[in-house]
């Protein structure tokens, strides 16, 4: 079209055209004639050229036969033509209508100029007339040849025309060049006016400058003329293009913008440029595509949080500038999306992103997004600031070419392989660079990180950086923040750090750095937070002293010798002092918290003297003080029975004496008070009823004297008491009854005397009870019969008499000593296998222990004999009982009730004993019995004695009942199908599927082990993960199981895994006392999550870390506990100290497991790692873990390093 233009303008312009091609002139052509003949045959000379160019460079793709037809069909019913158009108008974005708008008037605006150009050069510039004179003409002449340096304007602009809108955006583009268009015709309407007074129309030939003028505003006017061919209907074709209109569309409006004013308008000569200029002054914006990029974002995010994004609405009425997280600049180009801690999940649309070409700004933090990363990022080039810190990506991060990006954060998102970090050659300008947590594959310090000299921060923790720290790091002078932690960092702190001066937070733990802080180290004395702990740092803190700022020191575990600096005592900042496990010696600063809100200390495990200082909490924020196993003296200062604030007070293992200040005991925050192994004397004052937070108590190995007062029941909080070897005396509280959450009792090696309370029987959480070496007296209670979790108890060396109680029968215990005391009748015949701890008590008497005498059948004897045999013979009664189904079924609780015998019992467990039913017409059941706490439950009559019995009017209770039919009402696959509950007025049963290949536990540990491929292995992995995701996402409240582990995940006849006992330890609890749900006891040594040893509190995450360990078994097929891992350490333990290294991975790995499999086992461990992560918060949700199994199956393996999972930092 160009080409055209310039050639029919130019022989307007220019007489000389014939002389190209001479036989044009003829006798019946004059020059006018030849001219445009010639202009012609050059026309049709570029046709041929283009023509032959495009069929030959241009590979064209046929449409197949089956396309062909495809294309043919039509999806709906017959409609005319035209109705079809007009049926479509109904599914117009807004956007179309508005592009359609100004698409129509600046057409409107351009027809003026192309319906009167060259008229308004001969009449207004040259002052001629048409068939008037020469004027006329040559002003017509002089137009044509402006308007043919306008084609070559507009031709040149075509081809610049991608480009354009590649960088700017097709809408700015378009705004730019109305704005061009309005400007010239307003300098036509000038140009005018100063032809018009300049006063030479009629007389001269117009001034030089003003025919300039002229044919410069034609010329310029060629590229707005270029955009106005050609923006408008991409921006009408993109936005249709499923409806099938496109470009027709637009030049059927083109068509009627120009024809109908043609109807109206008659001399337009004078009066066009101002009416243009008014026209593209009001419509000279436009929007852009990014509507639509916007709206595919949403598209592919839809399912994951739809609430996040209801702002992003294709009939927005303020435009997608309003969407949330969307920022626009002027021009309403989209520049910034910010989507961070928005739950969302799934996969980010990242190839079509970069078609927001103003976008400098994309932070999708803190979301759960997964899948790869692909290397269309690149084609963002404005981006200053990329976040993906935080998500659930895989695969390698790809190599980049951001020259603007100043932001990057990848921290924690699951990246692995190489990193690209040639690729930081090309951004020079990077002020932050976070990767930190990710399991890269291990590489030097790299070079390209040094040779970033605007960093201020720079996280590289915990992403397999090894070696030494270079030199070169001293030339990053503008870093504030410097992280390089959970690394295998090896060698010296290099003295160059000394010239980071502007540092203010160095994290450099969990290494294996060597020597002494460097010389000059404290001239970073704009540093607040220094972490060197769990490194094999050397010398004294001597170069520390002038830290003045800290606000934060933690250099625990290393070989740190030498006294603490009594300057640390004058840092008015000071909060946080973490220095266990070194050597250190000498006093604590005496003035350490004088002067600072000091809130943390940890110098235990050192070798300190002195006393402890007494102003650690003078400000009143104080929450733990750590000072154990060291050789500090004298008492606890009385400023500490005021501390309001003080979680923590742990001050076991010392020389300290004196009595303890009445306030300490009753701190109101107070969680774990620990003065074992000291001198402390004196009594435990009645301020205890205040510690209502009061969890553990230890007092053990002291001099505390006196009797226990009552209100210690008042701390109902307690969980574990040690008052062992200590002076206490008189008689036990009953109120200890009131101790619900009581798992441990240690009373031994004191002078109690009196009766033990029954009330004991209530503490239904109670795992360990030792009461030796006391003077005790009476009979040992009945109730402690009924303690379920009962594993541990000693009664030994006191006083007690009577016989030892039938109920103790009921209780699976791994301990029992009964020894020296004045016990006398008949051995129950189940602890017959504790004869050893039955020893010193010559009363006794049995039929099958040969030491001792046997029982003579007196008249009395034989009577409780025979009441014994025949209580044991005993069958259920068929009283009282009540069925409630779930489920369609084919028996009746008589059926169910006549079979649970002895012969049947398959299992026994803390939530109750399990037995597998056959009925008559061979299906197979699985009854569970769930046992209850009672202090009589022993002398019900409806069980024989191989059932316990449960507490009565329990059997009912409408909490029971309330949990059972929450539990029925749960439908899934991977969860075990609960058929109906069987209670009457003192028991429950609850009856199940019955699966034949017993649980993952028993294949995992035996010899079926061989059974269990890596197939097999996965499938029960996913499918168990299933069963939780649907008990914590798919019910209408989640559903928390409190007790997952490998022997709760049972299998069917095809290995397909089921979920059991499910929620069953709530079920306890809710007959045990109705604590609060989500602080009853769970779960199972070795599976339980860490936090559980600091907070009660039970929520869904827990069932996360559970899972996490059964994952592990599945991939290394050990137990959760094994010799092996070494003392206190259990699998979590084992497997992230076996992660330095791929190959140690592989090592750790089951050898059933095939080596083809091994890197599809490596990366289900990886899940694990993040499931059993210390802090609940980094854990993934169970929905997140489905996910990421499904990306982990055998067919679509890849290999990964697993990284590892960050210690805690304080104990």
């Amino acid at each position: 079209m160009a080409v055209g233009n310039i050639l029919g303008y130019a022989t307007g312009s220019y007489n000389g055209w014939y002389k190209v091609f001479p036989f044009t002139k003829t006798v019946a052509c004059n020059v006018e004639c030849a001219n445009l003949k010639s202009a012609f045959y050059i026309d049709v000379v570029f046709i041929a050229i283009t023509t032959i160019l495009s069929v030959s460079a241009a590979h064209e793709v046929p449409l197949g036969a089956q396309a062909s037809e495809a294309h043919g069909q039509s999806s709906g019913s017959d409609e005319a033509f035209l109705t079809e158009i007009l049926g479509t108008f109904k599914y117009f974005p807004g956007s179309v209508w508005i592009i359609l708008l100004v698409t129509a008037l600046t057409w409107i605006g351009w027809f003026p100029f192309i319906l009167f150009d060259t008229d308004w050069m001969g009449r207004e510039i040259y002052g001629g007339e048409p068939n008037q004179g020469a004027s006329y003409s040559a002003g017509v002449s002089m137009g044509a040849l402006g308007l043919m340096l306008n084609s070559v304007f507009l031709g040149i602009t075509s081809v610049l025309m991608e480009k354009l809108c590649r960088k700017w955006g097709a809408g700015f583009v378009w705004g730019i060049s109305n704005i061009i268009m309005a400007i010239c015709f307003l300098a036509m309407i000038a140009t005018s006016f100063v032809a018009y007074h300049v006063g030479y129309i009629g007389h001269e030939q117009p001034p030089a400058g003003i025919v300039v003028a002229a044919v410069l505003i034609f010329t310029i006017l060629g590229i707005p003329l270029a955009i106005t061919y050609s923006v408008p209907y991409a921006l009408i074709s993109i936005r249709i293009e499923s409806l099938g209109l496109g470009q027709g569309l637009s030049l059927g409006v083109l068509n009627l913008a120009i024809v109908i004013p043609q109807l109206k308008l008659t001399d337009m000569s004078r009066s066009f440029g101002f009416f243009s200029f008014l026209v593209f002054s009001l419509f000279s914006f436009v929007s852009s595509n990014d509507l639509q990029v916007l709206l595919n974002i949403k598209s592919s995010l839809l399912d994951s949080n739809p609430g996040v994004l209801d702002s992003w609405k294709l009939n927005s009425v303020s435009g997608h500038c309003s969407f949330t997280g969307v920022t626009c600049d002027s021009t309403g180009s989209v520049t910034e999306i910010d989507l961070s801690r928005q739950s969302l999940s799934g996969k980010f649309p990242f190839a079509s992103l970069c078609d927001l070409k103003s976008l400098e700004k994309l932070s999708l933090g803190f979301n759960s997004l997964s899948g790869t990363i692909p290397s269309d990022m690149n084609n963002c080039t404005n981006l200053t600031y990329l976040d993906l810190g935080n998500n659930l990506f895989s695969g390698t991060f790809p190599e980049f070419s951001l020259s603007h990006l100043q932001y990057l954060y990848l921290n924690n998102s699951a990246f692995s392989g190489v990193f690209p970090w040639k690729s930081l050659r090309n951004a020079k300008g990077l002020v932050v660079l976070s990767l930190g947590d990710n399991p890269f594959d291990t590489t030097p310090f790299p070079e390209e990180v040094v040779s970033l000299k605007s960093l201020t921060w720079l996280y590289l923790s915990n992403c397999s950086i090894a070696g030494k720290i270079p030199p070169a790091i001293g030339d990053l002078t503008e870093l504030r923040n410097l992280e390089i932690s959970d690394s295998d960092l090896t060698g010296e702190i290099p003295p160059e750090i000394v010239k980071l001066t502007k540092l203010r937070q160095l994290e450099l733990y969990n290494n294996s750095l060597t020597g002494k802080f460097p010389r000059g180290f404290g001239s970073l004395t704009n540093l607040t937070r220094l972490d060197a702990s769990m490194n094999y740092l050397e010398g004294d803190l001597s170069e520390l002293r002038s830290l003045t700022n800290l606000v934060s020191l933690q250099l625990f575990e290393n070989k740190l010798s030498g006294e603490i600096p009594h300057e640390f005592g004058e840092f008015e900042d000071l909060v946080n002092l973490s220095l266990y496990t070194n050597n250190l010696t000498g006093p604590l600063p005496q003035n350490l918290g004088s002067v600072s809100d000091f809130d943390f200390i940890d110098a235990s495990e050192n070798q300190l003297t002195g006393p402890i200082p007494p102003d650690m909490c003078k400000r009143g924020k104080m929450k733990d003080l750590l000072l154990l196993q060291n050789n500090l003296t004298g008492s606890i200062p009385e400023s500490y029975s005021n501390c309001s604030t003080l979680e923590r007070f742990r001050v076991s293992d010392n020389s300290l004496n004196g009595t303890v200040p009445a306030g300490l005991w009753g701190l109101p925050r107070v969680e774990i008070i620990d003065l074992a192994v000291n001198n402390f004397e004196g009594p435990i004052t009645a301020d205890i009823k205040n510690a209502k937070m009061l969890g553990t108590l230890y007092l053990a190995f002291n001099k505390f004297s006196d009797d226990l007062p009552d209100e210690i029941g008042d701390a109902e909080a307690l969980t574990k008491v040690e008052l062992n070897d200590n002076r206490f005396s008189g008689k036990i509280p009953s109120s200890i009854g009131k101790l619900k959450r009581l798992s441990s009792l240690k009373m031994q090696s004191n002078g109690f005397s009196g009766n033990i309370p029954a009330s004991i029987g209530s503490c239904s959480m109670l795992s360990d009870l030792n009461m030796a070496q006391n003077s005790l007296s009476g009979e040992i209670p009945h109730a402690f019969g009924s303690l379920p979790t009962l594993n541990a108890l000693n009664l030994s060396e006191n006083k007690l008499s009577g016989r030892i109680p039938e109920s103790l029968s009921s209780l699976r215990l791994s301990l029992l000593d009964l020894s020296n005391n004045m016990l006398s009748g008949r051995v129950p015949q189940s602890l017959s296998s504790y004869n050893g701890s039955l020893d010193g008590n010559p009363g006794l008497c049995s039929m099958t222990i040969k030491s001792f005498n046997r029982c003579i059948n007196s008249s009395g004897s034989h009577r409780d004999t025979h009441k014994t045999e025949k209580k044991e013979k005993r069958t259920l009664r068929r009283e009282s009982w009540s069925i409630k189904s779930f489920r369609r079924m084919s028996f009746t609780e008589d059926d169910i009730i006549d079979l649970i015998k002895e012969e049947n019992l398959i299992g026994r467990g803390g939530c109750g004993d399990v037995y597998r039913v056959v009925l008559g017409d061979g299906k197979e059941l699985a009854v569970k019995h769930i046992r209850r706490s009672s202090t009589d439950s022993f002398t019900r009559k409806n069980f024989s004695s191989a059932l316990p019995i449960l507490d009565e009017k329990e059997g009912r209770s409408k909490e029971f009942e309330t949990e059972v039919q929450t539990l029925s009402s749960i439908r899934h696959l991977n969860v075990v199908k609960l058929y109906c509950s069987i209670t009457s007025d003192d028991s429950s049963l609850l009856v199940y599927e019955y699966l034949p290949n017993g649980s993952l536990w028993d294949m995992l540990h035996s010899c079926k082990k061989s059974n269990l491929g890596w197939a097999t292995r996965y499938d029960i992995a996913l499918g168990a993960a299933k069963g939780l995701e649907y008990l914590h996402h798919g019910y209408e409240r989640p559903v928390i199981h409190r007790d997952v582990k490998s022997s709760n995940i049972l299998l069917d006849e095809s290995f397909k895994p089921r979920i059991a006992d499910f929620g069953l330890a709530k079920i306890l609890q809710t007959n045990n006392g109705g604590l609060d749900s989500t602080h009853v006891f769970a779960g199972t040594y070795g599976y339980i999550a860490p936090e559980y040893g600091y907070s009660s509190k039970v929520n869904e995450k827990c069932d996360v870390y559970s899972f996490g360990v059964v994952l592990m078994e599945l991939v290394t097929g050990k137990k959760p506990i094994e010799a092996e891992f070494g003392e206190s350490k259990d699998i979590v333990n084992w497997v992230s100290n076996n992660l330095k290294s791929k190959e140690s991975v592989m090592e750790i790995v089951d050898k059933k497991i095939g080596e083809m499999y091994r890197e599809g086992a490596i990366k289900m461990l990886r899940v694990a790692i993040l499931c059993t992560a210390r802090q609940p918060g980094l854990r993934p949700t169970m929905r997140s873990v489905v996910q990421m199994i499904e990306d982990a199956e055998p067919c679509r393996l890849m290999g990964t390093v697993i990284s590892k999972e960050s210690d805690v930092k304080s104990k």
